[in-house]
């Protein structure tokens, strides 16, 4: 037996240092191909991309080297942070000049939000917020148009996401570099959390998934900001043993973007689940999450509590143009009558199924909540990527105790009896059935519904034609021709700007 579990140790030994070779030499040609392309596109005389291009190669010089020998020897994958971060790091630094300052209106808006703050002035008034595409010089193509004629130009986010860039203002710094600064951090948290757990030699390849998404990488550089709660999100997480700790992040996830609050109940009752069902530790949790949600909004509430209320509570039913690829294309591309309400409605349901789901099946979902929030996403008004592109970074992050649970689990089944195993299996299918009627039968009510109550929007699409390039682009259309008619409806102005995205 002692013999039987050293060849088993020799070969766990075997196939860590496999991975660490594997993922060093992966990494090495990776940065040499990075670096290759970024010279084909910037030439000789950009001295500020040669420079992160010698930073790529040098780095995967010493990759290669350590992938083939036995330098690090058994060790491999305590450094591999130290070869990841700084390549990283260079390709932001290769990408940055490739995109605007202000590559989305929400960052330029947080911004802004800052700079006004820093002046002594409300950013929730929404007339203050009025000259900000002007002040930073943010394209047309990247605003958000309104329904009813204009564009989002106010703010909408709670108060976390001004505070974040005020280094950015004060230090007259570019904007994603906050951005980028966090996705670097969540790395730094993926493998410190896979080393205390003992598994850092699968840090490379949660790594490399991350990295197979390029828009993990792009978004961040281009201004989608939601890595900011993704890594107070984590943290939350990983320190969940501490509740007061782990309700202040995920208050202040919360407190920068509501985006997280979709998880709340979830993560509330796998805290009550994990603490033993302690309902104080609960509550401890659920008050840490509320006095961290609310510090960073105080300065704003007591400038203009109604103004911050009124901007932060209404962000998910705000009337603007649809967008994005969820199932509410039916509804904005106006290939059916339903209400544009209908799909905050059935994300809303699905929420609610799922939760009931989650707590019948606790122990078989114990850490799927991160998992959870694509499907209803699926149904939302406005299906952005960003919405479901970085729920899969806190399954990677859970993954060592998903594995151990998982153990656990098959480990305990064993000792119970298949009576009340059935019985127990029986009663969990008769709630489902009946959950899933209801969600069926309600979700067809909400649609015709939807259906019944649709009212045309003011503005409506009458032909397109005209269709050129202009531009010459190969296979891209950069003119057309575009009749809309507009009908004000009751209250509304006479003429309108019409606005396009």
């Amino acid at each position: 037996m002692e013999r039987e579990r050293n060849e088993l140790r020799l070969d766990v030994n075997t196939l860590r240092a496999l991975v660490g070779r594997f993922s060093y030499i992966a990494l090495g040609i990776a940065y040499i191909t990075i670096a290759t392309i970024a010279w084909q596109d910037f030439g000789y005389l950009n001295l500020s991309m040669l420079i992160p291009e010698w930073i790529l190669l040098f780095i995967a010089g010493l990759a290669l080297i350590v992938g083939s020998s036995s330098i690090l020897s058994s060790t491999l994958e305590k450094y591999f942070i130290l070869f990841l971060l700084p390549g990283i790091a260079a390709f932001f630094i290769v990408l940055i000049q490739r995109f605007p300052v202000f590559g989305t209106d929400e960052i330029a808006i947080d911004t802004y939000g800052a700079y006004l703050l820093l002046h002594g002035i409300d950013p929730y008034v929404n007339g203050n917020m009025a000259n900000v595409f002007s002040f930073y010089s943010v394209p047309l193509y990247f605003i958000t148009p309104l329904l009813k004629g204009g564009y989002v130009k106010y703010l909408v986010y709670p108060g976390l996401s001004v505070l974040v860039f005020i280094p950015a203002v004060l230090f007259h710094l570019e904007s994603n570099l906050i951005l980028i600064v966090f996705n670097l951090l969540s790395f730094v948290v993926l493998f410190a959390y896979y080393s205390r757990k003992g598994m850092g030699y699968l840090f490379p390849y949660a790594a490399f998934l991350l990295l197979i998404d390029i828009n993990w990488i792009y978004y961040s550089v281009g201004g989608v900001t939601d890595i900011v709660w993704v890594v107070l999100l984590s943290l939350a997480y990983i320190n969940r043993k501490d509740v007061l700790l782990s309700g202040a992040f995920f208050g202040l996830a919360v407190a920068f973007k509501q985006t997280p609050a979709v998880i709340f109940p979830f993560f509330l009752y796998f805290i009550y689940r994990e603490t033993g069902r302690s309902f104080s530790k609960s509550i401890l949790f659920a008050i840490s999450t509320a006095v961290f949600f609310l510090l960073p909004n105080l300065p704003f509430i007591a400038m203009n509590p109604a103004a911050w209320l009124h901007n932060v509570a209404g962000v998910a039913n705000q009337p603007v143009i649809g967008i994005g690829m969820g199932v509410s294309i039916i509804s904005f591309a106006d290939i059916s009558g339903i209400a544009y309400s209908a799909f905050y409605i059935i994300p809303a349901m699905l929420l609610v199924f799922l939760f009931i789901l989650y707590i019948n099946n606790f122990e078989k979902m114990r850490l799927a909540y991160f998992a959870l929030p694509v499907i209803p996403f699926l149904f939302y008004y406005r299906l952005l990527v960003n919405y479901v592109l970085y729920w899969p970074y806190l399954i990677l992050l859970a993954l060592p105790d998903i594995l151990a649970a998982s153990a656990a689990y098959q480990l305990t089944q064993k000792d119970q009896q298949s009576i009340r195993l059935r019985l127990n299996s029986l009663k969990t299918k008769k709630v489902e059935s009946v959950m899933v009627v209801c969600l069926i039968a309600g979700a067809g009510g909400v649609t015709a519904f939807g259906i019944m109550t649709h009212q045309h929007e003011p503005f409506e699409i009458l032909k397109i034609d005209g269709f050129s390039d202009p531009a010459d682009l190969l296979n891209v259309i950069t003119m057309m021709n575009v009749t809309v008619k507009y009908t004000p409806l009751n209250g509304e102005l006479l003429y309108q700007p019409a606005y396009f995205r």
